[in-house]
């Protein structure tokens, strides 16, 4: 499926007794975007955590995001998964990236030639 941006991402069907609130219902079944189903299944066993971001010990809170750290919205590993706190820090998150960019081009780090984009080694 696409996202309104228009790019693809990967939803989970779930099984009829998980009973997510927040998914998005089908005629047979529910779903929803499998990073965030992934990210639910991690805090779920982690207690400690529980109480901050989900409801009831098992689903995300649904100002929750969960940002792709190599930006790579089909890895969903969950080394590759990061609980933003809601669009600003998902927004602050990526603005940090463009921040990166422009500094590594600044200082000649990054090059950006016929359409590419190069890292320069010293």
């Amino acid at each position: 499926m696409l996202n309104s941006g228009g790019k693809k991402i990967i939803y989970q069907k779930i099984p009829n007794d998980y009973g997510n609130p927040f998914a998005i219902q089908k005629v047979n079944h529910s779903i929803m975007r499998e990073s965030r189903y992934i990210i639910e299944k991690n805090l779920a066993k982690q207690p400690e955590l529980n109480k901050k971001y989900l409801i009831d010990g098992k689903y995300l809170k649904p100002e929750y995001l969960v940002h792709h750290i190599n930006l790579d919205v089909l890895d969903n590993k969950i080394t590759n998964l990061y609980i933003c706190e809601g669009n600003f820090e998902h927004n602050r998150i990526h603005d940090s990236l463009i921040k990166l960019i422009d500094n590594l081009l600044k200082y000649k780090l990054l090059t950006f030639k016929n359409g590419i984009y190069s890292l320069c080694y010293p």
